[in-house]
């Protein structure tokens, strides 16, 4: 009633918009303090996340090198790159093999040529280099499997320096053969674990069963990341590892941009 009469008076139009008025800027002034109190508590909520979000187990250091913080607390630096993993300088170089370690090629052929040749020049009589590359070799090495002999080293001279590394076997997929691919994650995975278990400080892989076992090259290098990777993080740890490399042999960097990208995509957890 109140409101009608003023409305039809003319003080009271007056009176009316001075109300509206101060209605209306009252309004604006709440909403304003309300988007104010808005965007302080995102603010506030996105430093809190950033103070409780723990390290990255994953650090890019530069392209295709890669720093991991490992579930025993250790920093492991792991590379992705093309050339010649005997030139890595590693303690251990991983042979990519067949079950039987018998005759083959690539670098499987060239690592028993290097380790008949060492042990030769260490005055040991070799007459069967199968035997001799099988001695020692467990029951149950089989597809996945990894296993570094202790009696067997190569010598390659790396920049005028002679190097002296370990052998570790392991069994990739053969998919001329239908092997199942997804057999590489466990030779990259139990590699590493067998170089924990001997104390090994630096590994060169070099891609497995991507040559004449004819895997394809975009599955391998990612699932040879991802077993890389989650042994270190959640795995069993780094041990005694504090480098591993990854070489795709040859100058062709279309394999090494696979493997980085694997990684990248790891890191970034899609």
């Amino acid at each position: 009633m109140v409101l009608s009469l003023l409305q039809k008076s003319g003080p009271g139009k007056c009176i009316m918009k001075k109300i509206s008025a101060h209605i209306v800027s009252t309004l604006f002034l709440l909403l304003a303090s309300f988007s104010d109190a808005k965007n302080e508590l995102q603010r506030l909520s996105s430093a809190l996340r950033t103070i409780a979000q723990p390290p990255s187990k994953v650090t890019q250091i530069s392209n295709g090198t890669y720093k991991l913080i490992s579930t025993d607390k250790k920093k492991v630096t792991v590379t992705f790159k093309t050339g010649d993993m005997l030139e890595e300088g590693a303690e251990a170089v991983v042979d990519a093999a067949n079950a039987t370690l018998g005759a083959g090629g690539g670098v499987s052929e060239l690592l028993k040529n290097k380790a008949i040749e060492y042990a030769q020049a260490k005055g040991k009589n070799i007459s069967n280099m199968i035997s001799y590359w099988n001695q020692g070799k467990p029951h149950d090495f089989s597809l996945g499997k990894a296993w570094l002999n202790p009696n067997q080293y190569v010598r390659v001279y790396d920049k005028n320096k002679k190097n002296i590394m370990r052998i570790i076997h392991t069994v990739g997929p053969n998919c001329s053969n239908n092997d199942d691919a997804n057999k590489v994650y466990d030779a990259y995975k139990n590699s590493v674990i067998e170089a924990r278990k001997n104390n090994i400080k630096s590994i060169a892989f070099p891609l497995i069963s991507i040559g004449i076992f004819k895997c394809p090259a975009n599955k391998i290098t990612s699932l040879a990341v991802n077993a890389i990777f989650d042994e270190i993080l959640s795995g069993g740890g780094a041990g005694s590892l504090s480098k591993i490399s990854v070489v795709a042999y040859g100058s062709n960097k279309t394999n090494e941009k696979l493997l980085i990208s694997a990684a990248e995509k790891y890191r970034k957890g899609r």
